[in-house]
């Protein structure tokens, strides 16, 4: 279910992600998703991952001690609505237990909830309202946290 991409996989991971953030792209008031130019980066630090047998999803995790946090999570629009995300982030949440991770946090649009919803039914808790943490626009977002 997770299994960590190679920076020669950059282009098709975010090609991946592409795909998968086009309409929370559109619902954010950006014509596209991305730019994706910090994917090489992220894999060759071993903090993306592809999501299924047939690559269904990307996920980037960051681990920083026993604190987890993911930057993202993206189907692919076909795997959509089939318990692929709660599958991808159940295989998330154990694999970093197994890296001794007590705690993983994330963010998402606070316009979007039906994104807070489904993280909601998977344990996951608000914890505060703001702006993005790289203040990438003026959008509020919704940080939410679940204990391993």
């Amino acid at each position: 279910m997770l299994t960590p991409a190679r920076p020669d996989e950059a282009p098709d991971f975010a090609a991946l992600l592409t795909l998968a953030f086009t309409d929370y792209a559109r619902d954010m008031g950006r014509a596209a998703p991305g730019p994706y130019d910090w994917v090489p980066d992220r894999l060759a630090r071993g903090e993306g991952f592809w999501l299924g047998e047939r690559r269904e999803g990307v996920a980037v995790i960051h681990l920083d001690g026993r604190i987890a946090r993911l930057d993202m999570l993206g189907i692919r629009p076909g795997a959509q609505g089939g318990g692929m995300g709660a599958r991808a982030v159940a295989a998330i949440e154990a694999h970093l237990r197994d890296l001794g991770a007590t705690a993983l946090h994330l963010q998402t649009a606070q316009r979007c909830t039906r994104l807070v919803a489904f993280y909601s039914r998977l344990g996951f808790r608000v914890n505060g309202v703001g702006p993005h943490r790289d203040g990438l626009d003026d959008r509020l977002r919704v940080y939410m946290v679940k204990r391993l």
